[in-house]
């Protein structure tokens, strides 16, 4: 690959290729459609979408299924979907039908503690119909991956460093390695009088809308509000305290994350004339 060293536009994946020869089905059908797929551990994804080729219309509804060891779940991120409404889409477990076209997110996770799933999507009757993205590409009209996650396991807490230069403080956890699964590590940041305080990332690699960061207004009941890139904090007249709090879930891990929150006091000037 040449690229004269920029590798922006690319992303990277370590895995096994898988050489499916099993008609003009849909991906990975020859090793889910008759029989289930048993997952065997946590480091195990499967990526499916629904045709190889998306330049041609799909002909075929798509079916796979999943299971899991005892004691384990299933995490299911729809990573697009761009079906028309005469298409048919459902996830189901042994009991319900959990994901439908009405309920679906796409980029966030969906979980199940039941150790099967079978995923469904009907054929497109529109011979005509091809999805686009935003530039024009060809896509799919579905993508997603799945792994399994343990049930019932709890969160353990984790030493995430704290540096103090100056006004700036540093919180983070960065390892090249990736973080531990059920990871949670909080820091707390107190803002006084006439203070301000950015916060904004330095790096974020971790597993988008699964692994988070949330503040919370330690001095109120409000729900947490998600991390994204940039937010400012102020207080007038009293100290006000924040707390964040950066949680992993049960599998796919990153490297971790580094904000920085930077104070600034709050000065006014009167002017005469």
């Amino acid at each position: 690959m040449k690229n004269d060293g920029d590798f922006s536009g690319y992303q990277a994946f370590q895995g096994f290729a898988y050489f499916d020869d099993w008609g003009n089905d849909c991906p990975l059908e020859s090793v889910s459609r008759v029989e289930p797929f048993q997952f065997t551990d946590i480091t195990q994804i499967l990526v499916i979408r629904s045709t190889f080729d998306p330049t041609k219309p799909r002909r075929q509804s798509c079916l796979w299924q999943f299971k899991a060891p005892k004691d384990y779940g299933f995490k299911i991120v729809i990573t697009s979907i761009e079906i028309l409404n005469s298409t048919f889409f459902k996830v189901e477990n042994s009991q319900d039908t959990v994901i439908t076209l009405s309920n679906v997110r796409t980029t966030y996770p969906h979980y199940t503690v039941d150790n099967y799933i079978k995923i469904y999507l009907s054929e497109n009757l529109n011979n005509t119909y091809l999805p686009t993205d935003d530039e024009n590409n060809f896509v799919p009209e579905l993508t997603a991956y799945v792994t399994i996650i343990k049930n019932n396991l709890d969160h353990f807490s984790i030493h995430c460093p704290i540096k103090i230069d100056g006004n700036s403080t540093i919180w983070s956890y960065w390892n090249e390695e990736g973080y531990p699964n059920n990871a949670r590590c909080t820091y707390s940041m107190k803002i006084l009088p006439k203070t301000e305080i950015i916060a904004y990332q330095n790096e974020m690699s971790v597993e988008s809308n699964v692994d988070v960061i949330n503040f919370y207004d330690a001095n109120t009941s409000h729900p947490g509000t998600h991390f994204d890139n940039k937010c400012f904090f102020t207080d007038g007249k009293n100290e006000k305290d924040i707390l964040w709090e950066f949680i992993s879930d049960g599998t796919v891990q990153s490297r971790g994350f580094q904000i920085q929150f930077d104070t600034k006091c709050m000065t006014f000037y009167l002017i005469f004339l």
